[in-house]
């Protein structure tokens, strides 16, 4: 994603999605090979799926504890490789 923060705020990008194919768990991406550092968010409650940009890994694992409470997942799934699987089914919309 490599975008900049405005004014230090977290960027978040949604996407549209086929509900057949999108990824329905909450994920941490954070490749070994990179500084990004993403929380990735499944539709919950009608909203449209969005990855946001965490400062740090702590960050990261404080919002998806939160986010698997609403989705009833028992465990924050979490990736250190570069992958882009959880990505099916998504198409980018724009920033908010």
């Amino acid at each position: 994603m490599n975008g900049a923060s405005i004014l230090g705020q977290p960027m978040r990008y949604y996407f549209t999605y086929h509900a057949s194919s999108v990824m329905r768990r909450v994920i941490i991406i954070a490749p070994n090979d990179s500084e990004d550092i993403l929380v990735y968010c499944p539709p919950i409650d009608g909203q449209d799926p969005w990855v946001e940009e965490m400062a740090d890994l702590e960050a990261a694992e404080k919002l998806a504890s939160v986010l698997i409470q609403k989705t009833g997942q028992s465990v924050v799934l979490m990736t250190r490789d570069t992958v882009d699987w959880w990505k099916s089914g998504l198409t980018p919309v724009n920033k908010r």
